[in-house]
C-alpha cells in the first residue's frame, strides 16, 4: 500500500506544479533518461546474466519503500504519465507492510515490466555482482537521481514556504 500511496502522491503533486517546474522536470528527467540507457548499454551483459540466472531473484522479497518512492514515481510519471494506471494497479495490489516481491516482474520472475531506462534508481543501479565495466555510468545515474531529489525537494520546499507567507499576509 506505501507504493501505491507513493505513486498517487507523485501524480497529485505533478498535477499541481506550474508548466514551468514541469518544463524543469522534464529536462531533469530526460537527461535521467538518457544516462539510464547508457548504463544499459554499459551493463548488458550483466542484466543478461541476471534475467537468465536470477530471474529476478534481486527483486523478490524486498524492502519495497526502500527501493523506490515519491521522487522514481515522479520521474516515471514526467517521462511516462500514462503509466500511472498499470503501476498503481500493480502497486495497489500489494499488502504487507514488510518485504515482498517487486509488483513490476513481469508473470513475477523478470523481467521488470517498468518502461526500459525509466525505472527507479536503485533497480537500475543495484547489480548482484561486480560491474566494473558499468561503474561510471552507474555513478552517473546516481548522480542525476540525487539532483533531481533536490530539485523536488527544494520546489515542494518553496511551494510551502510561498503557502505560510500566504497565510500570514491574509
Amino acid at each position: 500500500m506505501e507504493l501505491a500511496h507513493a505513486l498517487m502522491d507523485a501524480k497529485q503533486w505533478l498535477a499541481s506544479c506550474s508548466p514551468a517546474d514541469i518544463d524543469r522536470l522534464r529536462s531533469i528527467c530526460l537527461d535521467i533518461h538518457e544516462a539510464e540507457k547508457r548504463l544499459m548499454h554499459a551493463s548488458e551483459s550483466y542484466l543478461k546474466r541476471c534475467i537468465q540466472r536470477c530471474e529476478g531473484l534481486c527483486c523478490r522479497n524486498v524492502f519495497l519503500g526502500e527501493v523506490m518512492g515519491f521522487e522514481d514515481f515522479c520521474f516515471i510519471l514526467v517521462l511516462r504519465p500514462e503509466c500511472f494506471e498499470p503501476l498503481f494497479s500493480k502497486a495497489s495490489r500489494l499488502k504487507t507492510m514488510f518485504t515482498a516481491d517487486c509488483p513490476f516482474l513481469m508473470n513475477g520472475v523478470g523481467p521488470c515490466s517498468l518502461p526500459e531506462a525509466v525505472r527507479p534508481e536503485v533497480c537500475i543501479t543495484s547489480f548482484c555482482m561486480q560491474t566494473p565495466d558499468a561503474d561510471a555510468a552507474i555513478r552517473a545515474v546516481q548522480a542525476r537521481f540525487r539532483n533531481l531529489s533536490r530539485i523536488i525537494r527544494w520546489m515542494r520546499f518553496t511551494r510551502l514556504f510561498r503557502r505560510r507567507i500566504a497565510s500570514f499576509s491574509a
